[in-house]
């Protein structure tokens, strides 16, 4: 009889309870209060537990910070990114009109009193709305235990919307034909529409009704964002965009269109758009190169108005990645450095690189690369260019005899996206340390052209050992003490220290 567990009951594992809330975040579901116990008990909780989805592990739940919520049941439990907004409920003894907030990535409690009341057996949906969710609530039984008809309280049929920016709880106005007050009723969003529909419920009978309540004015407009293409261009814009969508509605006498680029990192730029059809329209990417500096590719969420209309829910990821900078890029291996095999394929890589130093994560960069006789410039021609697609550019020649040779690299300012277009964009030029002089020897081995030969090996060792001279140097000129009276030992160490920091 009743519910009946193993003596050695894991405790990770929760007791059996109901009138429990669960919320999936990424691969885990937070199961948090509810009443229950082993056999027939009937006890109160507001403990957490933690399921692996993938696994169906239930795991230890880390330290969470701040005060608890009290024990309770029959309260609400909505998702808002990674955090978890629970709301009112009951227990033995008390009933509840507080909000209490779980932070899943901080870890953190807080609980917030409100103004509202008590509300228990109630419904709760949260919907993604610009620019902070927002959480509807509806029905439910309200009322202080001390002044309540019953134990059950009042049935409610009132709508309330929680801003989860800034946890205030505000009731909006309604029309039309409002449901009767009730408990034990669901509601769901649907997305294409902006609405809630709600069905059933208990109001000292069973209800199977269905009523929507359109909440489009309150989270944004009755059209959404669902594609862009391409996804990914430069950060100095000017691509052509074609966004795709579900009931894009042109009006003749206002055909105004925003698209809206909103980085994580802070700053949003605003587009025009124009209309083709009703699941299509385009536009040209904005420069966002001033907007975000930090360094690295840039992703924003792109979004959607028509006229005045608040900016689509839905939105779309594009990436704005980083330009080269012709003085920020770089180029190594045996094809740039002195003591290469004549009459045989030697390589060298180059690393495009943005105006901070950071390699672009793509391909397409235009550089210019001329092999040519120091002496009489005669041009080789044998000169190939492999991009590999990631910022990095294999570049592949021969020279016909020992001698000099000057290797000229130039970045042209411009690259091609994934659909062919041409940007001109970054700062053109020589790279760093164009042109390089390259003397090949006679009698050097055809594996020292490799990449992986001695010729790069050891001139790394090289580098290195004059990089560990700097540093000693640079110690000891930093260590000295500066002595204002020595005019001439004072411009040495001044001059020595700049002249540090220009090799660093």
């Amino acid at each position: 009889r009743g519910n009946h567990t193993s003596a050695n009951h894991n405790a990770l594992v929760p007791p059996p309870r109901g009138g429990h809330t669960a919320s999936v975040i990424d691969k885990y579901m937070w199961v948090f209060g509810g009443y229950g116990g082993q056999g027939y008990a009937r006890r109160d909780f507001n403990d957490l537990y933690l399921l692996d989805l993938e696994s169906f592990n239930w795991l230890p739940v880390p330290v969470i910070k701040g005060q608890p919520p009290r024990p309770r049941s029959n309260h609400t439990a909505s998702v808002a990114e990674n955090k978890i907004f629970f709301f009112g409920g009951w227990n033995a003894v008390e009933r509840f009109n507080d909000l209490c907030v779980l932070d899943t990535e901080l870890r953190t409690w807080a609980i917030i009193e409100t103004l509202v009341d008590p509300r228990w057996g109630h419904t709760a949906c949260s919907v993604e709305a610009i620019p902070y969710w927002k959480v509807f609530f509806f029905g439910g039984c309200t009322g202080n235990i001390e002044n309540a008809k019953s134990v059950q309280g009042a049935f409610s049929n009132h709508v309330m919307v929680l801003d989860t920016g800034s946890s205030a709880f505000e009731v909006p106005p309604t029309a039309g034909n409002v449901p009767c007050p009730r408990s034990d009723t669901r509601f769901g969003y649907d997305v294409k529409h902006t609405r809630l529909v709600l069905f059933g419920g208990w109001a000292n009978q069973w209800l199977d009704d269905v009523y929507v309540l359109d909440v489009g004015s309150v989270v944004g407009p009755p059209y959404a964002i669902t594609g862009i293409y391409p996804t990914q261009g430069p950060i100095t814009g000017g691509t052509e965009l074609i966004i795709k969508g579900i009931d894009f509605v042109k009006d003749d006498k206002d055909p105004r269109i925003k698209v809206r680029f909103v980085s994580k990192r802070g700053g949003l730029v605003d587009v025009k758009a124009e209309f083709l059809n009703k699941e299509t329209i385009k536009c040209i990417s904005p420069n966002f190169d001033e907007v975000v500096t930090a360094p690295g590719a840039i992703d924003v969420d792109v979004r959607v108005a028509f006229k005045d209309d608040s900016f689509t829910t839905s939105s779309q990821r594009f990436t704005f990645i980083t330009v080269a900078a012709a003085d920020s890029c770089l180029a190594f291996g045996p094809g740039v450095i002195d003591g290469g095999c004549p009459n045989a394929s030697i390589t060298f890589v180059i690393h495009a690189n943005d105006r901070t130093g950071t390699k672009r994560p793509t391909g397409g960069d235009e550089f210019e690369v001329v092999v040519r006789e120091e002496a009489s410039s005669f041009r080789i021609s044998n000169v190939e260019v492999d991009d590999l697609d990631d910022g990095s550019y294999m570049v592949d020649y021969s020279v016909p005899q020992h001698g000099k040779y000057i290797v000229e690299i130039n970045y042209r300012g411009a690259f091609r996206d994934e659909t062919g277009q041409r940007y001109v964009t970054g700062k053109s030029g020589p790279i760093r340390g164009s042109p390089f002089t390259v003397a090949f020897d006679e009698g050097a081995s055809k594996a020292a052209n490799l990449m992986s030969g001695s010729l790069l090996k050891a001139h790394i060792q090289k580098r290195f050992q004059y990089v560990r001279k700097l540093v000693t140097a640079a110690r000891v000129q930093l260590e000295k003490a500066i002595n204002p009276t020595y005019g001439k030992e004072l411009a040495t160490d001044v001059g020595a220290l700049l002249s540090v920091k220009e090799k660093l």
